[in-house]
């Protein structure tokens, strides 16, 4: 099976349920999963590792109309590229007759 940039996590979810986490709440917020070794560090209270990359979104677990990142972006090798974001796109990419299509 092949793997599309962009689509990796797409459609599936992370589950985390204890004190201080809403039951049966869903956000669309967007994450890395190098966000999580912080985020569940921050919930019990212990900081993330130095130099880590990875951002406390504990405020999404406990409020899931709280944002996460803004947008992802996911590479693969050195040949394809995919942004992931929450707001519609205004354009789409150029048909191959060469002809630009705008989305609804």
């Amino acid at each position: 099976m092949r793997s599309i940039p962009g689509r990796l996590a797409a459609g599936r979810g992370l589950r985390a349920g204890g004190p201080g986490i809403p039951a049966n709440e869903r956000s669309e917020a967007l994450l890395y999963l190098f966000d999580l070794l912080p985020t569940l560090g921050g919930m019990c209270g212990v900081a993330g590792p130095e130099g880590s990359e990875g951002l406390d979104l504990g405020g999404c677990v406990r409020d899931p109309r709280k944002p996460g990142r803004e947008r992802l972006v996911f590479a693969y090798r050195d040949m394809q590229r995919a942004v992931a974001d929450p707001k519609p796109a205004d354009w789409a990419p150029p048909a191959k007759q060469g002809k630009r299509t705008r989305n609804p």
